[in-house]
């Protein structure tokens, strides 16, 4: 079971958030362990007032893995999942970290239906 998560925007540890945003961060932050910095082959396009990952694509989306508790996974993800609304859907990407490593995610992408 895949239980690492790829964040690329309000998730981020230095994201600059509101106390909604927050609380969804420091959820996922409690429950799970920063793998460090990474990026996707995805691309970013606005959506309002906030960005939603396009992948795959040709371009390279930076962002940070959390390795999230697989004890805790469902919680965690249900809350997120409801945090991130239905312009978003979750699915698994390939995520390079830094220091050269692919890893499967899961990232929360456009959701082609919205």
């Amino acid at each position: 079971m895949i239980t690492n998560l790829f964040v690329y925007g309000t998730l981020r540890r230095n994201a600059q958030r509101d106390a909604v945003q927050q609380a969804a961060h420091e959820k996922l932050a409690r429950h799970s362990r920063w793998l460090g910095t990474a990026t996707v082959d995805g691309k970013l396009y606005p959506l309002g007032e906030f960005f939603v990952l396009v992948y795959p694509e040709r371009e390279r989306v930076p962002g940070e893995v959390y390795a999230v508790d697989p004890a805790q996974w469902r919680p965690v993800i249900e809350y997120l999942d409801d945090y991130e609304g239905s312009d978003y859907r979750r699915d698994v990407v390939q995520a390079q970290l830094d220091h050269g490593e692919m890893i499967s995610a899961w990232a929360y992408l456009l959701n082609r239906a919205s």
